[in-house]
């Protein structure tokens, strides 16, 4: 064969294939239980699973600038990280508990509990987008649609709440001050009229005018600094309380870990968050170098424990304090700078003022009263007109904040279950089985303590293995089919032959050509090869004893010598399932003395094979092969036939072999592969031992024919192969 065809080779995949077949064929039950319970459970859990349904509503989350609100635009801008909170934002407690109470009005005789929103709710954004998507299962199709609106729907509603928070606060606080110059404004204006009317001034001359308007000026400018001042204090105590609200959480926080390691880094990344705002609040800048490194070790563990625990969650609905932190820290250093600024400003528009005041101390009395009174009517009108402008600012902030959220698809009532997929998981079933079903086999074989090959068993018998025979089916194996009533005769056609005689260019015909030449060599060696017995036995019932002792007694035949095969097994007869018995006579009526030795003979279709059946059903066999008639059976036996093969009981469960071990002395012992363990053939071998039984050979039965003889065709074998006359060893042996 050339060095392609041996590269391109089938040989050994087809070996590795039938002895995955066979292994598989003989551990048939494990490989079929294993199988069938994965398959049976997925049917279970199918059959009785209810169909369920899955809502989709799609919400987009962008940030919108004043003018797209006032001029209604539906243009959006990405918000990058912010989107990950706004995705625990969905899952957060106030969300789920909104749309509780929602589903409540919705379903009042099967209202949802935020449990039951919670199990079902999947949230995950849209690659590439500022969309998310929410999920919602439900064992209905309109519950799962309308759960997944009402929770799109309270998301929006806590969305626009969380966002207009801080323009909501400075509204109100810009409109309390409103209330208050509107006041003083009316106040200024009543004062002044009244006091034109008692004091007889009606106007100021044009020094003094442009001298009180220049201080009204001042003190316009100084209030608007003031108000602004008290604007960006409000806010930066906004932050400040966010900031402590962050820090409160932080120290309260309890993350769904599931490992000690996890725990860890999430107590140490609370530790760090909290320092880090602490720093914030004490007025250190996001750009500080201690803040900076802080910051970096922050990230760190995050992803840390990103990788040990999946994730951390603040308690607050966003799933990284630290961002919002972050973000902030950036705002509260705007403002304290705004602060800062505002606060100079103030300061030298109080200097600016007190000098304009000191100019107006040298005017006369009248003039300077009424000049205080105008210059105070016109700052708080100043003042009014500047709230109002500022009132309106903080309105349009406000309308800002509104429509970032909106609904980019409602869900709606799906038309099938997208689970239980069935064909789906049944396919996985069977597949997961057939996979167990391997790896039981597997397991099993490694596990099995049993004997299965040659070597094995000439260590434990202590005598040489005179053959190997595959696996011949259940047909030809002993134990198997119908037994027929003791000493009744078989039709021909109502019998199986051995499979020497059926299939002679078999494997197994081979398997006991080759025995026949160990055999025939072995008595040749020891001198003698006429009239020789040999008795069959096996440790426990269905090694295959019969059916070796058959087939090798058909293979003496057909090489011309006249064979003599007698079944005293009177428990367990095999051998006429395989001969047509034409006496009803047989070796329980000969050793009765009922019949003679000829009586019992019974032709076979094989020439030069003779056979004796049982003959008729002992009450006791174990006397009977006790008896002096069966030593002059045998004796009879080894006068007419060159060689008796007797089919004898096994060890166990019985002792019968024992009573005829003395007149029988040599025996065969039969193992079959994977039937019996080691211990159990030691002492099969030593009870036969004890008895006076020889063990001349052993033969290995029920072996892997492709294991045993390397994965040939046979068939193609004996096409190519010469005509020739076969050897006949023990016509030599005779010589």
């Amino acid at each position: 064969m050339s060095s392609w065809d041996t590269w391109w080779s089938f040989e050994p995949l087809v070996r590795e294939a039938a002895r995955l077949r066979r292994t598989l064929t003989r551990r048939k039950w494990v490989f079929v239980i294993a199988v069938a319970v994965p398959a049976a459970v997925t049917g279970f859990y199918l059959w009785r699973a209810p169909d369920r349904y899955e809502g989709v509503a799609k919400i987009i989350v962008g940030r919108a600038s004043a003018e797209d609100a006032l001029n209604f635009s539906t243009r959006w801008e990405p918000q990058g990280k912010e989107l990950e909170n706004q995705l625990e934002l969905v899952k957060s407690h106030e969300v789920i508990t909104a749309a509780a109470a929602l589903g409540r009005r919705r379903y009042p005789a099967a209202p949802p509990s935020p449990e039951e929103i919670i199990r079902a709710l999947t949230v995950k954004p849209l690659k590439g987008t500022d969309i998310i998507e929410i999920q919602v299962e439900a064992l209905d199709a309109d519950r799962a649609a309308t759960l997944a609106n009402l929770l799109g729907d309270a998301y929006i509603a806590a969305h626009l709440n969380e966002r207009g928070k801080r323009a909501e606060n400075r509204k109100e606080f810009i409109d309390s001050q409103v209330a208050l110059y509107e006041q003083r404004l009316r106040a200024s204006e009543e004062a002044l009229e009244a006091y034109k009317h008692g004091a007889g001034v009606a106007a100021l001359d044009t020094e003094t005018d442009e001298l009180i308007r220049m201080d009204a000026a001042y003190e316009s400018d100084l209030e608007r600094t003031r108000v602004d001042l008290a604007v960006a204090e409000s806010k930066r105590r906004f932050y400040e309380d966010e900031l402590r609200r962050m820090q409160e959480r932080l120290l309260t926080a309890a993350a769904d870990v599931s490992s000690p390691v996890a725990k860890q880094l999430q107590d140490k990344l609370v530790a760090l968050e909290y320092r880090y705002a602490n720093l914030i609040l004490k007025g250190y800048s996001p750009e500080h170098a201690e803040l900076n490194a802080l910051a970096r070790e922050i990230r760190e563990t995050r992803a840390k424990l990103a990788d040990e625990a999946a994730g951390f969650n603040g308690g607050d609905g966003a799933t990284n304090p630290f961002a919002k932190i972050e973000a902030l820290a950036g705002q509260l250093d705007t403002t304290r700078a705004e602060v800062v600024a505002l606060t100079t400003r103030r300061a030298e528009l109080s200097t600016a003022t007190a000098t304009a005041g000191g100019r107006l101390s040298t005017v006369p009395a009248k003039e300077s009263a009424l000049g205080d009174l105008v210059r105070e009517k016109e700052a708080n009108e100043k003042m009014y007109l500047l709230l109002l402008e500022k009132r309106e600012e903080a309105g349009i902030e406000v309308a800002a904040e509104i429509g970032t959220a909106r609904f980019f698809s409602r869900a709606e009532p799906p038309a099938k279950p997208f689970a239980p997929r069935r064909v789906q998981s049944l396919l996985l079933g069977i597949v997961a089985g057939l996979f167990l079903g391997v790896a039981a086999v597997a397991a099993v074989e490694y596990f099995d303590r049993t004997v299965k090959n040659a070597a094995l068993v000439h260590d434990i018998v202590r005598a040489p293995v005179l053959g190997i025979v595959p696996f011949l089916g259940r047909v030809a194996s002993e134990g198997t089919g119908s037994r027929r009533k003791r000493g009744a005769a078989v039709l021909p056609g109502a019998v199986l032959l051995p499979v020497v005689a059926r299939g002679p260019k078999s494997p197994g015909a081979d398997a006991f050509r080759t025995i026949y030449a160990q055999v025939a060599y072995l008595f040749a060696e020891n001198g003698g090869a006429k009239g020789v017995v040999l008795g069959f036995t096996s440790s426990r019932p269905g090694e295959g004893k019969s059916t070796i002792s058959a087939n090798l007694a058909t293979t003496f035949a057909q090489f011309g010598v006249k064979t003599l095969l007698v079944d005293a097994d009177f428990n367990r007869s095999a051998l006429g399932r395989m001969f047509p018995v034409e006496s009803l006579a047989g070796l329980v009526d000969y050793l009765r003395g009922t019949a003679t030795f000829e009586d019992t003979l019974s032709s076979t279709p094989v020439p030069n094979l003779t056979i004796v059946g049982t003959g008729s059903q002992p009450s006791e066999p174990g006397p009977l092969l006790a008896s002096a008639a069966f030593g002059d059976f045998i004796r009879r036996a080894k006068e007419q036939f060159d060689v008796i093969f007797v089919d004898v009981p096994p060890v166990y469960p019985v002792a019968d072999v024992a009573l005829i071990a003395s007149a029988i002395r040599k025996f065969v012992f039969v193992v079959r592969a994977g039937a019996i363990n080691a211990v159990e053939l030691d002492r099969a071998v030593n009870a036969l031992g004890q008895v006076g039984g020889t063990i001349i050979g052993a033969v290995l039965n029920g072996a892997d024919a492709v294991e045993t003889y390397g994965g040939y065709r046979y068939s193609h074998y004996y096409n190519y192969r010469k005509a020739e006359d076969p050897a006949k060893p023990w016509a030599a042996a005779q010589r």
